[in-house]
């Protein structure tokens, strides 16, 4: 078994142990030593540079060559469809906010990246425990449902601060509705509080 190998950087020879682990490898480790590994390593803002510079041909190589690659290989696509089911399959809200961001493209609203995680600290820390405009638990016969506070459609964003927890029955009367109308339209004595 070998105990050196030549790094394809540097050109130097030098103990396994300078070498990175590597699976693909036959020899299991990768091609260049670890210090040219440091060397050469981009950082975070060096990356995002170049992707800013290189985006329009990175993304068409990456997407012709997996467009390629799904087009002639039966194998692949069947793989990445079962992959993508079993995934939403499996996480209900993966297939939720996937909808719910492709709604929010459509409405032309601004869209902000968050996860599920965040979302429900968002809601600890503002003490959203019920639903936002009746007050009432969630439980097997109350479902509850993610409603925009400020409609995609009147120009509210999918964005976790424009998000609030609402039983089905709410979020379903309120549609599309300006917030303050729908509040008082349900519930006519707040506006005898204001």
């Amino acid at each position: 078994m070998e105990t050196e190998k030549t790094c394809t950087k540097c050109g130097e020879t030098k103990a396994l142990e300078e070498f990175s682990a590597y699976r693909r490898a036959r020899d299991g480790k990768k091609p260049y030593c670890r210090q040219c590994a440091r060397q050469y390593a981009q950082t975070p803002t060096q990356k995002r540079a170049y992707y800013a510079a290189n985006r329009e041909r990175l993304n068409e190589s990456t997407k012709r060559r997996n467009r390629d690659r799904y087009a002639t290989d039966p194998e692949y696509r069947a793989s990445q469809i079962t992959r993508s089911v079993e995934r939403r399959r499996a996480d209900p809200a993966i297939q939720r906010e996937a909808n719910n961001r492709r709604r929010a493209r459509k409405a032309a609203a601004t869209v902000k990246p968050f996860t599920t995680a965040e979302l429900h600290a968002a809601w600890d820390e503002a003490g959203f425990y019920a639903c936002y405009w009746c007050d009432c638990d969630f439980t097997d016969s109350v479902k509850m449902h993610v409603d925009h506070l400020v409609p995609l459609d009147r120009g509210g964003a999918h964005a976790v601060e424009n998000l609030v927890p609402a039983c089905s029955d709410c979020n379903l009367s309120k549609n599309a509705k300006d917030p303050y109308a729908f509040a008082l339209e349900r519930y006519p004595w707040l506006a005898a509080k204001s």
